[in-house]
């Protein structure tokens, strides 16, 4: 405000020069004084020149009396009422009460302000438009709708109305009024002088026209393409590139979607959440086409670049864990039958092929070399330099976690699974797996190249290993297993695709039906019929369980299922690991490792599975059984690739692998059994010696051996060898144990014959891979029924050995 300054007089008016003066003293002009004394009043000082621009001040009329007085009670708010920045001292309060999450106090003070008289448009404008920004901080998006199209009205140049227009737009587009948004997309992209802005509303406008065909009234992709033609919007090329994926995608145009998304990867240099988005739609697109080995490569390279807020980040990395593990099986599978394949050749032949795949992958190392690679199996190779941040918040690339991420999906997905060594890159180093079955072994190699074969041959074999031995194919027969029951848990349990999973466990029951999973996987075949209401197939299922694994632990499930007066549908898995750690505390280990296989069968999807694998690892090492403890601890650190049950498996494993090293006798077990049943032994000495009418009883130490397999083996063993016998084969429990029975034999010879006979083929009686799972016991009627009474197999054990075993 001008300053004014007061005589002695109430009466002076500092806007009045009085015509005459009583003193005759000049006054004293100084420049730097705006107003002088000059007799009794003050007046312009017409020398002072003012620097500030005071057009716009109003200085304050005169008050009377009672204004004057009246104006002295007011607050210090109501006194500046009149000055021309209340208004906007409203809307910044306003603003901050919102940022603050004091929603009451901003909408009281908005609709004070709004209240006020004598606004200018440009004050009622800014009301409308904090109302519009209070209404979607609350998420209430039609009044929002409401105030922004009155702040609309009071805009008179069109460039200004652009960026509010994008603004109503996208509100229209969360509120779920597409045609509206459409509109004022429109109207934004038309009005702006703004590139960016331009081109983002023409993006906007895209992404609505894919979900809502019906609006669209032009081509979407020449109208995209014509924002990044003659390499304009550089930056932003592989936003509009993905834009156009997605309409192709919205339009079931899968193809074209995927190519889109491939070239939006090879623009995308900087904006890595950008790249990130690209590969997440890639591997939702293989995993939509239940191409699920493709699609865990995209997933992997996903998670690299998009950042830990991303929206359902958590829910990204658990299907790219499961991914992960699934690619992994496939791996396995098709690595162990191609070697296989290779394993039944005959040695000319194997050596002839594998230089002929050799010479053949050369060929294409050095085409490559020359011209570049080409990503054929769309694994998200990325032609250009990594992203520009690779070092980033001052640290070396190999110190800073997100860049070598990037790093190792690149180079995954280029060169493929590459192990740590030398010459890593050298195409002459050995065969891939990735083409060895793509490469046609008809080819016929002329005896020239017979040295040249037997190298080849003798490398490979190392490098590929090879399976030639029966305890080779063994092996391999076991890690097929294992990854095809682990697909099929994982379609079941984690994809819900029924159709994959049962084809998984259909594969697996047909190719080894006297595995280990045996009993498991016609389990989940079970549950896969009574999903699909097919009870009479889920009924075979079940009574081909109970028949040949009476004594497992999924018959067990299945028996508990049908008894009416079972509390077991109520148990959760929580409570039934409550119940397991109990046992743990106890010290009964076995119960222990026993439940942790019923809750992988009764809880297959629980959050409990990963701790109970925990309890039963522990128990493992509880019992010094440590081969087991240890495997059981490295495929929970496999299996689980975060979480504390990890953690604590790793810990466990650095710790028993220390004192590993200091361990001299790894059997204790035995010892410890032998010890018992000396023990129990000479406590009982009611066993008697008997030469006549023995019979011979098979101990199966695994419930999921198949019974009904067994005894048809040794029927067909006794119909070969022992015809004339007419030697009897039944099924029998001890001790909550399934035997077979063999009887009978006249005396001691003829029994000793049969036992020798019979455990010289272990494997044509139990089936490959179960040749040490049953022992043999010669014993008589007697000794049989004081066993039943007793119901302690270890008493007998000790006097076996020592009185018929000798």
């Amino acid at each position: 405000m001008l300053a004014k300054a007061k005589s002695k007089s109430s009466k002076t008016d500092t806007t009045l020069i009085p015509k005459k003066t009583t003193k005759t003293d000049k006054p004293n002009f100084d420049p730097k004084l705006p107003y002088v004394l000059m007799g009794d009043q003050y007046i312009k000082n017409p020398y002072y020149k003012d620097s500030m621009d005071r057009s716009k001040d109003q200085p304050l009329k005169e008050l009377s009396k009672k204004e004057d007085a009246k104006f002295d009670k007011l607050t210090a708010w109501e006194k500046i009422k009149h000055k021309l920045s209340r208004p906007e001292a409203i809307v910044w309060m306003a603003k901050a009460l919102i940022e603050q999450g004091n929603y009451a106090d901003a909408k009281s003070i908005i609709s004070y302000g709004k209240a006020l008289r004598k606004l200018t448009k440009k004050q009622r404008r800014d009301f409308y438009l904090v109302d519009a920004y209070y209404n979607t901080r609350r998420n209430d998006l039609s009044p929002a709708v409401e105030q922004l199209e009155n702040a609309l009205l009071y805009f008179k140049k069109k460039k200004q109305k652009a960026y509010y227009e994008y603004l109503l737009a996208q509100i229209y587009e969360r509120n779920n009024q597409p045609a509206d948004a459409v509109d004022y997309y429109k109207k934004a992209g038309k009005h702006t002088k703004d590139e960016e802005l331009n081109l983002f509303a023409q993006i906007q406008l895209a992404k609505l026209y894919g979900k809502n065909p019906e609006l669209a009234d032009q081509d979407i992709v020449k109208m995209l393409a014509k924002l990044i033609k003659f390499g304009k919007n550089k930056e932003h090329a592989d936003e509009v590139l993905f834009t156009i994926a997605n309409y192709y995608y919205f339009q079931k145009d899968t193809a074209q979607a995927i190519t889109y998304l491939q070239k939006s990867i090879k623009k995308s240099i900087s904006n890595k959440e950008q790249k990130g988005k690209s590969y997440l739609k890639l591997g939702e697109i293989f995993f939509d086409k239940e191409e699920y080995f493709q699609a865990s490569y995209f997933y992997d390279s996903a998670i690299a670049y998009i950042p830990n807020t991303y929206e359902n980040y958590e829910k990204i990395v658990s299907r790219k864990s499961t991914l992960t593990e699934l690619a992994t099986n496939f791996k396995t599978i098709h690595e162990q039958d191609s070697l296989q394949s290779l394993g039944k050749m005959s040695p000319k032949a194997l050596a002839a092929y594998l230089v002929d795949v050799q010479a053949k992958q050369e060929k294409l190392a050095k085409k490559k070399s020359r011209f570049g690679t080409d990503d054929a199996n769309y694994r998200g190779s990325v032609s250009g330099p990594i992203a520009s941040d690779g070092i980033s918040n001052g640290l070396w690339y190999f110190y800073n976690p997100d860049a070598k991420a990037r790093g190792y999906n690149d180079f995954r997905a280029i060169w493929g699974d590459r192990p740590l060594e030398d010459n890593w890159r050298r195409s002459s180093k050995g065969i891939s797996l990735d083409n060895i079955n793509s490469t046609s072994n008809t080819d016929v190699v002329d005896t020239a190249s017979t040295k040249k074969i037997k190298n080849a041959s003798a490398k490979n074999d190392s490098t590929l290993k090879i399976p030639k031995t029966p305890e080779d194919f063994m092996v391999s027969d076991k890690k097929i297993a294992d990854a095809l029951f682990s697909s099929g848990e994982i379609f079941k349990n984690k994809l819900n695709n029924l159709p994959k999973s049962k084809i998984q466990f259909d594969e697996l029951t047909r190719r080894f039906s006297n595995s280990e999973y045996d009993a498991r996987a016609h389990y989940y075949q079970y549950l896969i019929y009574l999903d699909r209401n097919l009870t009479g197939l889920a009924e075979k299922e079940k009574q081909y369980i109970l028949q040949n694994y009476p004594l497992s632990e999924v018959a067990e499930v299945l028996k508990k299922r049908d008894s009416p007066d079972s509390t077991s549908l109520s148990e959760t898995a929580q409570s039934f690991y409550a119940s397991t750690y109990q046992l743990f505390q106890k010290g009964n280990y076995d119960d222990v490792i026993k439940n942790n296989s019923l809750a992988r069968i009764k809880y297959p999807s629980s959050n409990e599975i990963p701790q109970f694998e925990f309890l039963s690892a522990v128990s493992f090492g509880k019992k010094k059984m440590y081969a087991d403890y240890k495997t059981a601890l490295m495929n929970i650190i496999s299996k689980y690739p975060t979480g504390d049950v990890k953690e604590k498996a790793q810990q466990y494993l650095v710790s028993f692998i220390q004192f590993e090293s200091n361990l001299k006798d790894t059997t204790p077990t035995i010892i410890v059994a032998k010890d018992t049943i000396k023990e129990v032994f000479d406590s009982t000495k009611s066993f008697t010696v008997d030469t006549s009418g023995l019979t011979i009883l098979v101990e199966l130490k695994d419930p999921y051996l198949k019974i009904t397999d067994i005894i048809s083996n040794i029927a067909k063993f006794n119909k070969k060898h022992f015809d004339e016998e007419k030697i009897k084969v039944s099924a029998v429990f001890v001790e909550g144990s399934p035997f077979i029975q063999i009887k009978r034999f006249e005396g001691i010879t003829d029994a000793n014959k049969y036992n020798d006979k019979i455990q010289s083929v272990p494997t044509q009686i139990l089936g490959a891979g179960n040749e040490f799972k049953a022992d043999y016991y010669i014993i008589t009627p007697a000794n049989f029924r004081k066993i039943k009474k007793l119901k302690d197999l270890k008493t007998y054990a000790r006097f076996y050995f020592e009185n018929y075993n000798k």
